[in-house]
């Protein structure tokens, strides 16, 4: 009996991820590594392997559960991030330097940062934040500053 009881608690300590991969189906698990991803952004050591781990599937499974939205594991990570830095490159007031933002947020190099940054935004992170700061000082009655950009770069695209 007592062994029976030892064998029960082992399987259960296993941890709840690893129990609940498969009674979950796959839509939850997809929605679980995403939420994982999410919370542990600013953790430079996240990677696919850690991720897997937490879930108690392999590092295959977890590319193929990304890859079923067309997205990367690591793609996706580094997309959160960067959305991540923007947000704090546009917050009015915010002291950190950007490379003080780029290394919070689990990049290793600011150089690396900036020109992902650069790919993925078409401006360099100082022009960004520069520019967010600008607008918000010369906000349009009526229009957010996040809505004023919107409209611009709509106009902009429309342009071209």
């Amino acid at each position: 009996e007592m062994t029976l009881d030892v064998l029960a608690r082992a399987a259960t300590a296993s941890g709840p991820a690893r129990g609940a991969r498969t009674a979950r189906g796959p839509e939850l698990l997809h929605e679980a590594v995403l939420q994982y991803i999410e919370q542990h952004l600013e953790d430079e050591a996240l990677s696919p392997c850690r991720i897997a781990q937490a879930h108690g599937i392999s590092t295959r499974s977890l590319h193929m559960q990304l890859a079923k939205s067309r997205r990367s594991v690591s793609g996706w990570i580094r997309e959160r991030r960067l959305a991540r830095c923007k947000a704090e490159l546009a917050r009015p007031g915010l002291g950190a330097t950007i490379t003080t933002i780029a290394l919070d947020w689990g990049f290793k190099d600011a150089a690396h940062f900036s020109r992902l940054f650069k790919e993925r935004y078409g401006v360099a992170p100082g022009q960004y934040r520069r520019g967010v700061a600008s607008e918000s000082s010369s906000c349009v009655p009526g229009v957010s500053p996040s809505r004023a950009r919107i409209l611009a770069k709509t106009q902009h695209d429309r342009s071209l």
